[in-house]
């Protein structure tokens, strides 16, 4: 079966385009490593959403769906956090409404 078999994606942007200097390849291994991670989770629903704050560039990662409780493992989120450093961004988690959401942000 695939992974991604029984999820629904959704995405918006709050911008038009917005162009990020990272390194491409190293960002594509991390959101599909988010995204993966949600997927064996079984997240049946995930929200991408981008968009600024100031002078940050915002990719918005959030679980949804049936409300099942998610939270990346602390060794993960620094897995996460140092890769982005690498690639020349940051990750980063905030919780709004009791509900997780993990942030790439680019300067």
């Amino acid at each position: 079966t695939p992974l991604f078999s029984s999820t629904r994606f959704s995405f918006s942007s709050q911008e038009g385009s917005l162009p990020v200097f990272a390194d491409k390849l190293m960002f594509q291994d991390m959101l599909s490593a988010l995204l993966e991670q949600f997927a064996v989770s079984r997240i049946d629903q995930i929200s991408l959403e981008t968009g600024k704050n100031g002078m940050e560039i915002l990719l918005l990662v959030a679980p949804g769906g049936d409300g099942k409780p998610f939270r990346l493992r602390e060794t993960k989120m620094l897995y996460f956090q140092h890769s982005m450093k690498i690639a020349g961004g940051k990750f980063d988690r905030i919780i709004v409404d009791e509900k997780e959401i993990y942030r790439f942000i680019f300067s």
